[in-house]
């Protein structure tokens, strides 16, 4: 045993090296998959937010769930207000 260095660290060192050349060259698919998810639009992200308050076991990783979810939400967002409180009312 090698004084000061955990015995796993030379196994931990490899897969940190695939896992950042992985990251590395799919950085595009993985910020365009985080942008759906999170979406930067306010309209989605309260749509969003309103399927989850509806149903706590909402798959925001499934793009069918999201669009099901936006062509839902969205009419009624865009409708106004007066439309969202005859939903919870």
């Amino acid at each position: 045993m090698r004084c000061g260095v955990p015995q796993r660290a030379p196994i931990l060192i490899p897969f940190l090296v695939i896992g950042g050349l992985f990251f590395a060259v799919e950085r595009n698919g993985f910020i365009a998959e985080w942008r759906a998810i999170y979406p930067t639009d306010r309209g989605k992200k309260a749509a969003l937010h309103l399927c989850y308050i509806e149903n706590h076991q909402f798959n925001r990783l499934s793009d069918q769930a999201r669009k099901g979810r936006y062509e839902k939400w969205l009419r009624r967002l865009q409708a106004g207000p007066a439309k969202m409180v005859t939903l919870h009312g």
